[in-house]
């Protein structure tokens, strides 16, 4: 620690603070030392409203970018011991956010291209099983003809039309949601499913479920894609093992 003994004669100019005592007053202000300044600098800085003024302005200057006065304790090398410690501690708290922010960007990283993968590996088009009992027989069988070629834009379109007549049908409305999957719309497939897997009446309630497992997934919703393959497992239906395995790769 600098002496700080001084004479405020040989620190003042024209009856004010030079800029180095200026600086020793501020350095004593910032590390909570003023008490160890002679009497006379005190009463000087107390009695004169520019000398004042001018040491309240490097203070705030100083304190709000961070930086420490230019002292001659300073220039020899003799740095104060908590100006050391406060360095030390800012450039491990810099250190401590980039490894933060580098686990954060490979974490998310990580999912983002973990997700697609996972959903290609689980995902199979629900097989045609469509036992046609209603009046739409000819546009049942059209629809499920391109359903069975892929051709989901097609097969989507035509679902579409049964189901301005037969809002409620339950194959159409299932196909449906298979068909915006399969064209990469899991926020509209998500809500066919759900109205689906909440139907105790409909006979699809329990594909519903996994399909609507795997829309949250494609649509990067862990939260709820976990939540559902865990109501799955715990059905223990011919989905069961599915969801047992597609969750072990997300934990």
């Amino acid at each position: 620690m600098q002496d700080q003994n001084i004479d405020i004669k040989t620190f003042s100019h024209d009856g004010h603070l030079t800029k180095e005592s200026l600086r020793l007053w501020v350095d004593a202000l910032m590390e909570n030392r003023e008490g160890e300044l002679p009497a006379e600098v005190k009463s000087h800085v107390d009695e004169c409203r520019a000398c004042r003024t001018r040491t309240i302005g490097l203070y705030q200057d100083l304190t709000a970018s961070g930086k420490m006065p230019e002292t001659r304790a300073n220039k020899s090398g003799n740095a104060p011991e908590k100006t050391h410690l406060r360095q030390i501690y800012r450039i491990a708290a810099a250190v401590a956010l980039l490894f933060a922010i580098a686990y954060l960007i490979f974490f998310f990283a990580k999912n983002e291209l973990n997700n697609p993968k996972l959903f290609v590996e689980y995902y199979t088009p629900y097989p045609n099983l469509v036992t046609v009992k209603s009046a739409n027989t000819q546009l049942t069988d059209e629809a499920m003809f391109y359903y069975d070629m892929a051709q989901y834009d097609t097969a989507l379109a035509l679902f579409g039309i049964i189901l301005e007549k037969t809002p409620e049908n339950p194959e159409a409305l299932f196909y449906k949601g298979i068909c915006l999957l399969s064209l990469n719309k899991s926020p509209s497939a998500i809500q066919v499913f759900k109205h689906l897997a909440f139907d105790t009446e409909t006979p699809y309630r329990k594909p519903a479920l996994w399909y609507l497992a795997l829309g949250y997934l494609q649509n990067g919703d862990m939260e709820n894609t976990k939540r559902i393959l865990l109501g799955i497992v715990r059905d223990d239906n011919h989905f069961s093992a599915k969801a047992k395995s597609l969750l072990q790769h997300l934990e």
